[in-house]
């Protein structure tokens, strides 16, 4: 059922799923428990910012660090990746999320690859409260981001691979394969260079913008030496760095690996990639493309109902109900 929700949707499946095969016979047997039973319509973004748990705050000693100014490097093929979770329905029993990735390849043009979407049913049962759902909402978009990683990464080659978010390697399934696609990332010459929109940066009291008053962009501030306060509990992989590669606005904090490589790729970076205030185009490429529509998501909901025989309920709205047409 799950490949002909796959085929129907048209969607890359050819040669992705010899990787994912045991990920869709996972979500294909929890779907299994919708049949025959009663489901909502829903079209809800869950709350799994990957930035709040894996970014810990990383308290930085001020005292000997620099700016390192960044020149045009030779420039490199860039592979970004990135993924994205809905919630499409709801029964009594439980949540159903769709899941979608994609990967954006920039050599002398672009190539799209687009993994998904996915179907699976995450059950209520020993789950307490909202933040429990959410919680395991979030691991399964890590798992599935982090399949999608190990394909790139593995057949890739010499190429800079863009990741959102950091390198925190995680004590669970989804820390245990980014530790697997960086091994094969570093094996097949690639780097990989992870951006945090959020950075979780603490500079001694002083804020990202003051350590580098007197620098004009590009230029990156390697933090990796400096941080004074590490959690036991998660670990970092590789070399981290403040970077401030535009005029326009923000700093991002930049996770490299291997630890090798050093200051030079940011400049491969820059001549490779368009930034859009400090950001590399080709991630937000990658994240508009795994982004789900409302049609998206109408399409998802009637492939789940034709495949699981679930009867679909209408139930009242009460929002739309008192406020419409004013919300």
């Amino acid at each position: 059922m799950m490949n002909n929700i796959l085929t129907n949707l048209s969607t890359n499946t050819q040669q992705e799923m010899h990787l994912f095969i045991d990920y869709s016979e996972e979500c294909l047997h929890t779907i299994k428990q919708l049949k025959n039973t009663q489901i909502k319509e829903n079209w809800t973004k869950p709350n799994t910012n990957k930035d709040i748990e894996d970014n810990t705050p990383l308290l930085i000693d001020t005292t000997n660090i620099k700016p390192i100014k960044i020149t045009p490097n030779k420039p490199k093929n860039i592979t970004a990746i990135d993924a994205s979770v809905i919630r499409i329905a709801e029964s009594t029993r439980g949540t159903v999320i769709a899941l979608r990735g994609a990967i954006v390849h920039r050599t002398n043009n672009i190539k799209i690859e687009v993994i998904g979407p996915m179907i699976k049913f995450i059950s209520y049962e020993g789950k307490t409260s909202t933040t429990t759902i959410d919680t395991s909402i979030k691991t399964e978009l890590k798992i599935f981001e982090r399949l999608i990683q190990l394909y790139a990464a593995s057949k890739v080659r010499d190429t800079i691979i863009l990741l959102d978010h950091s390198l925190t390697i995680t004590p669970d399934k989804p820390g245990s394969l980014l530790l697997d696609m960086l091994e094969t990332s570093s094996k097949n010459s690639n780097i990989v260079m992870a951006f945090s929109k959020e950075s979780n940066i603490i500079l001694s009291g002083n804020t990202l913008q003051s350590i580098d008053a007197d620098t004009k962009p590009p230029f990156i501030i390697d933090l990796t030496n400096s941080i004074k306060y590490k959690t036991p509990t998660f670990r970092h992989a590789g070399n981290i760095y403040l970077s401030r590669l535009s005029k326009q606005l923000f700093p991002y904090r930049v996770d490299t690996y291997p630890s090798s490589a050093t200051a030079h790729v940011f400049g491969s970076l820059l001549s490779s990639d368009a930034l859009i205030y400090g950001y590399p185009e080709t991630l937000s490429i990658a994240h508009s493309l795994c982004t789900f529509t409302w049609l998206d998501v109408v399409g998802l909901q009637r492939a789940l109902i034709e495949n699981t025989s679930a009867i679909l309920i209408d139930g009242p709205e009460n929002r739309m109900a008192l406020l419409s047409p004013f919300s």
